[in-house]
């Protein structure tokens, strides 16, 4: 039996997407307290390393900080993962950019739609640009590093430097 190690990757980096999508509600899921407990105990963190003045101020901006920064990094990993799972598929392969941003949008919106059903947690539209901005900003990456990595792939004797197509389709 001869395995195909390309169906296998794609297979893990769904998985993986899918994984990491549940994870992102899971976390939608808890209530007010709870995340702001887990927020809390990482600016707690940081405090205790910048020890700052005044306490109080800075607490709240550091506080606020975290609790964004975790959407925009969550959904950076998410524009990365969709972006490596439609980047398998041959047939989306040119345009996977656009959809994983178009999927990550969705993934958003549907977050806080949800969130509105939790208790002490509230829908923001803030939110939805914040994970939306932190899914382009995943997909971006993903975009230059595979072009960096098909930049200089062998066609015969001569060296392409274009781009599978990631962000753009070829014409």
């Amino acid at each position: 039996m001869v395995i195909d190690i390309k169906k296998v990757r794609a297979a893990i980096y769904w998985l993986l997407l899918v994984i990491w999508i549940v994870i992102i509600y899971a976390f939608s899921s808890q209530n007010g307290g709870v995340s702001s407990g887990i927020s809390g105990r990482v600016t707690d963190v940081i405090i205790k390393i910048l020890k700052p003045g005044k306490i109080e101020y800075v607490y709240d901006t550091v506080h606020y900080i975290v609790r964004k920064g975790a959407h925009f990094t969550e959904y950076a990993i998410l524009g990365v993962l969709w972006s490596l799972a439609l980047f398998q598929l041959p047939f989306v392969r040119r345009h996977s950019f656009w959809i994983a941003f178009v999927a990550c949008v969705a993934c958003a919106v549907f977050d806080e739609f949800h969130q509105s059903f939790v208790p002490g947690r509230v829908s923001a539209v803030k939110d939805v640009m914040i994970d939306s901005s932190g899914a382009l900003f995943g997909i971006i990456v993903f975009g230059l590093i595979t072009c960096l990595v098909f930049r200089r792939r062998r066609s015969g004797d001569e060296v392409t430097t274009s781009c599978p197509g990631i962000f753009w389709p070829k014409r």
